[in-house]
């Protein structure tokens, strides 16, 4: 079976998106297929036509939810056809994703709205109580201390096992330097990556920040491949914001 793809780069977050018809049985397969061929890749997701008023479907490999992979299917679609408000119905997510997107500078700006929090609560993270932030499709624990790699990678996959999730983050937040760094782990597609950039997380560091305060945020983080911004209040849908450029189309 050939493959066709699009290989982007949001935030260095590189993300191949598949373009030809794969099964959802052959997923899983086809991803690895795709990422062994792009060393640098860090997730695959599946694109389809959109049903009702989605312009467009995106199931990521493991069935989680991503807001890079949102961004970067908005720019395939305006890639195609020129259109710069661009709704997804999205993996993980029963809402629609709607995006908007503009050409900028060789590549494109983008701005998600995501989806709001299912909640904010303390759970147990080596020991320590950590903010968790449950996103549709995906959650993030948040810690605002540094913590050893090895250790991060192996309570990660265990905590996100013990909590039956689709996919869970760790995103350690230096608040005072306003940096990110994050750790996806994803059972699904049995993936874990320190990503250069993650979407979701930022989202619920903004959500995390927005809660804690009880006020509206508006603030860049720095993550090893970039920066995002994100903007969120309680009980409002937080905005994404973000960059993408398209790599190349390929087919194996």
């Amino acid at each position: 079976m050939s493959i066709e793809y699009y290989l982007l780069d949001p935030t260095k977050n590189i993300t191949a998106l598949v373009v030809s018809p794969v099964p959802r049985s052959e997923f899983r397969a086809a991803a690895a297929a795709v990422m062994a061929a792009e060393s640098l890749c860090e997730q695959v997701g599946f694109l389809s036509e959109g049903e009702g008023e989605t312009d467009m479907r995106l199931d990521m490999a493991g069935g989680e939810f991503c807001g890079n992979a949102a961004m970067s299917a908005a720019a395939v679609c305006f890639e195609k056809s020129g259109k710069a408000d661009v709704k997804l119905s999205v993996s993980g997510c029963d809402s629609t994703v709607e995006v908007h997107i503009e050409a900028c500078g060789g590549g494109y700006s983008g701005t998600v709205t995501m989806p709001e929090a299912e909640s904010v609560a303390y759970e147990d993270f080596d020991g320590v109580r950590l903010p968790l932030v449950n996103l549709p499709g995906i959650s993030h624990f948040i810690s605002p201390s540094p913590i050893e790699r090895h250790i991060a990678e192996a309570k990660l996959r265990r905590r996100c096992l013990e909590l039956g999730l689709d996919a869970l983050g760790l995103m350690l937040l230096d608040e005072a330097a306003g940096s990110i760094c994050p750790l996806v782990y994803v059972p699904g597609s049995d993936t874990m990556f320190w990503e250069q950039s993650c979407a979701s997380g930022t989202t619920a560091v903004g959500i995390y920040l927005a809660h804690r305060d009880n006020s509206r945020i508006s603030a860049r983080f720095a993550e090893p491949g970039g920066s995002l911004g994100v903007e969120a209040a309680p009980g409002e849908r937080p905005q994404l914001r973000g960059s993408v450029g398209i790599i190349k189309k390929a087919v194996i």
